[in-house]
């Protein structure tokens, strides 16, 4: 199935004149004939009510006669300055786009032989186009103004036949070959020689400072103005009479026939019938093609279409690169992400139909398909505990693998070998799997069907989660005996249940490997049950889901903690036969009441409270400060600042009064002044808490005043946002864009809703046109009016 990126729709039937040239600018049309005469035309599309179909209506406007009885070679429309240049006898003249009067008494240049407008241009003088003139043995950089054309620059060079110009650069074709000028700097570079009794050199800017010129052997080649191609060539046709561009699409058209040429992989994709045709061109998205009198337009066909019909003919690689080249036009990012997922997944499916394995997988891993969308091709695969529907619509129609093969046994084991290369590389990831259990068991049932020896290694290296029961049946079918064995040990928790009391009651310490050693999933919750009467194996596995697993469960960490508690305080009661043991208890405490962020520290403060374990009281404040309520904290503290006084009167050199110092002076900011002045003990002197009441006054002197600003800041810039979206909706409403509106600087649509618009219609991506201030096909400076609301007649960026 041929791809279909056009239609064809007629504008014009039949014109009284012949048409050598034409140019568009929004839903003007402008005709140029070899009488010297210009017709202005008034082109409106519309749909037709009972068919659906587009069709065009066209009313005559005006009309001109140069009075040269010269053909018209060259039309060029300067919207932002309402002019139309027009190019007969070798006189360029500039007419008002309207009515087509004459600025002026007469032709603005003469001797010109071709001329361009730089689409990239580099100047910021406001109200001016930047054109190329060329002329019998130079090109001239000049402006173009409302009434007159300023010249600003020449370089020489033999007679310029075809010339397109890009910011600095400038294509141009002589007699016989091609070169590029540095306007800048005003070196050249030579590109290549044509026969020009053979091939019309055709220049057409692509992108960025890079050209399409039409080359020997009916080439069409791609050239950057530094002077290398970075794209292979097009072959074209014979008889090329005009050649233009739309993203992502090289359009040429001959006597007979408008053809089609991808620029992504530059490969013909379509030709029209199209008799006589001489002339096409793109007008800000919108495509004309004329004959010698009639002009038609090129109907873009949605890239969703043109993706499908490649999908329904299997040329996935054609539909996924032109989805990719395309972008999100006509819809918002997420819809563009989750269809083109979709296009991925389908492409998949049809390279694992033709056992083009390595591809299928890449698609597959691209599109994050479901992997039970794969297992299920695969009969017994998938467990039958598992009820899973296919996706509606399908990602593809084949029942299962068999019948994708064809019954060839040797390709579906193949494609057993591709689904077993593939579960396994999900496992390598490092990424969660949606589907582990589906996954594991469709691997363990694929190796033991092929009785593979890496089916053990796959037991050792981490946590299997499968169905166990039809593992199991699975393995004991196939003899897969050792396997058998070895999955038990994996992958059943009754296993370690059966036998941990065993083990548990003939050495403790031992005993708790079966639990922290084991590749079985348990639940903690249930394992400390079992370990209540083992209080040291519990200890050992609270610190197996804290420091191994790095569990942050509070309920674990609180309980450790008030473990290390109550055997502190147990300690402290024996008296000085336990020293030793208390110092190596409470430094325990301390690292873990410093390292964790995931205990409770209300049960902790109230084992502690009425115990000499300052230090460590003061470490649970100094970490949970800011998650507490001020006053219960604040009283909390100050008990920790008496108590501690107490316990340090009569010493000059303690480290539990400094800690309680510390902890006030740290957090000042977050304690009350008045009432930490109210509780502070009588015995303390000033010079003890000067740093405490230093800190505290700053802290709220500073959030007085950054709330004063952040007030009158906000009060100020809601005034100025109210101000520009009342200015906004006053001046130009609502915004339409189209779906077929593109970028005038990179010729790509607009993926979501943020765009640039000018005053004179043109629109740009954001990144395309980095100066809101000036337009970038163009060249016009607008100044931004919501600067200052008593300057009439200033130009606003809008921007959405």
């Amino acid at each position: 199935m041929a791809l279909k990126a056009f239609d064809l729709v007629s504008v014009l039937d039949r014109v009284d004149l012949k048409i050598d040239c034409f140019e568009a600018s929004g839903n003007d049309l402008y005709l140029g004939s070899d009488e010297s005469i210009v017709v202005h035309y008034l082109v409106e599309e519309r749909t037709h009510d009972g068919t659906g179909k587009i069709f065009y209506s066209t009313n005559k406007i005006s009309q001109k006669n140069l009075g040269t009885k010269k053909t018209v070679v060259q039309l060029k429309t300067a919207s932002a300055l309402g002019r139309l240049m027009v190019l007969s006898d070798g006189n360029l003249y500039l007419l008002d786009a309207d009515v087509l009067n004459t600025i002026g008494s007469g032709p603005k240049m003469k001797n010109v032989s071709v001329f361009c407008v730089n689409e990239n241009p580099n100047t910021l003088d406001p109200f001016t186009v930047q054109l190329c003139v060329g002329k019998r043995r130079c090109i001239q950089i000049c402006s173009l103004h409302e009434d007159r054309v300023s010249f600003l620059k020449e370089l020489s060079t033999p007679e310029p036949i075809n010339i397109a110009m890009d910011g600095n650069y400038v294509c141009v074709a002589g007699q016989g070959h091609y070169c590029v000028f540095n306007v800048e700097s005003g070196s050249s570079q030579d590109l290549f020689p044509y026969d020009a009794a053979s091939t019309y050199p055709h220049v057409k800017r692509i992108a960025k400072e890079e050209f399409l010129l039409a080359g020997p052997g009916n080439l069409g080649m791609f050239v950057t103005a530094a002077g290398i191609s970075e794209r292979p060539p097009i072959q074209w046709t014979e008889g090329i009479s005009a050649v233009s561009y739309y993203h992502p699409y090289i359009i040429t058209i001959t006597n007979q026939f408008i053809r089609v040429y991808s620029l992504i992989d530059q490969q013909h994709k379509q030709t029209l019938s199209f008799s006589g045709g001489e002339l096409v061109g793109n007008f800000d998205g919108q495509l004309y093609v004329a004959a010698n009198s009639c002009v038609s337009c090129l109907m873009p066909q949605p890239w969703t279409m043109q993706v499908q019909t490649l999908m329904d003919s299997e040329r996935v690689e054609e539909a996924v690169e032109l989805a990719e080249h395309s972008g999100a036009v006509g819809m918002s990012q997420e819809q563009y992400h989750q269809l083109f997922r979709t296009l991925l997944q389908k492409a998949g499916f049809i390279k694992l139909a033709h056992g083009v394995y390595d591809q299928a997988q890449e698609y597959f891993l691209r599109g994050s398909v479901d992997v039970r969308e794969v297992i299920s091709l695969y009969p017994g695969l998938m467990p039958d505990s598992v009820e899973f529907m296919r996706a509606q619509p399908p990602l593809h129609h084949l029942a299962d693998i068999a019948q994708a093969m064809h019954g060839d046994q040797t390709k579906i084991e193949e494609a057993k070998s591709f689904l077993s290369n593939y579960l396994l590389h999900l496992r390598t990831l490092g990424e969660p799997i949606t589907y582990r259990m589906e996954v594991d068991t469709a691997i363990i049932k694929l190796h033991a069907e092929k009785k593979s020896a890496n089916l053990l290694l796959f037991l050792d290296c981490g946590d299997i989660v499968c169905n166990l029961p039809e593992c199991i049946r699975w393995l004991e079918t196939h003899q897969q005996f050792s396997v058998l064995a070895k999955l038990y040990s994996a992958a059943d928790p009754n296993v370690v249940w059966r036998y941990s009391d065993f083990v548990l009651d003939r050495n403790p310490l031992e005993g708790v490997r079966v639990f922290t050693e084991t590749k079985a999933t348990l639940d903690p919750s249930r394992v400390l049950q079992i370990l209540q009467r083992y209080p040291e194996a519990r200890l050992g596995f609270l610190h197996h889901l804290i420091d191994t697993k790095k569990l942050q469960d509070e309920k674990y960490h609180t309980e450790l903690v008030l473990h290390y508690v109550d055997e502190a305080v147990r300690l402290i009661n024996e008296g000085p036969t336990s020293v030793e043991q208390l110092e190596e208890v409470r430094g325990k405490l301390q690292d873990l009441l410093t390292s964790s962020c995931h205990y409770q520290p209300q049960p902790v403060l109230s084992r502690m409270q009425g115990t000499s374990l300052h230090v460590e009281t003061a470490a649970v404040f100094g970490r949970y400060l800011p998650n507490y309520n001020s006053s219960l904290l604040l009283g909390a503290a100050l008990k920790v600042v008496a108590i501690t006084e107490e316990a340090s009167r009569g010493s000059e050199d303690d480290i539990e009064l400094a800690s309680a110092i510390e902890l006030l002076s740290v957090h000042a900011g977050d304690l009350e002044v008045s009432a930490v002045l109210a509780l502070l003990p009588p015995t303390w002197s000033l010079s003890i808490v000067h740093h405490y009441l230093r800190a505290a006054l700053r802290t709220s002197l500073h959030q007085s005043r950054i709330k004063r600003i952040q007030q009158t800041l906000v009060r100020s810039e809601n005034l100025q946002q109210k101000f520009i979206l009342y200015k906004l909706n006053k001046d130009i409403g609502p915004i339409p864009l189209a779906a077929n509106r593109i970028c005038c600087v990179c010729n790509r649509g607009f993926s979501s809703c943020e765009f640039t618009i000018y005053p004179n219609g043109v629109m740009a991506h954001p990144a395309c046109a980095p100066n809101p201030s000036v337009c970038p096909l163009t060249g016009t400076v607008f100044q931004v009016s919501h600067d200052s609301a008593t300057k009439p007649g200033t130009k606003k960026q809008f921007s959405r």
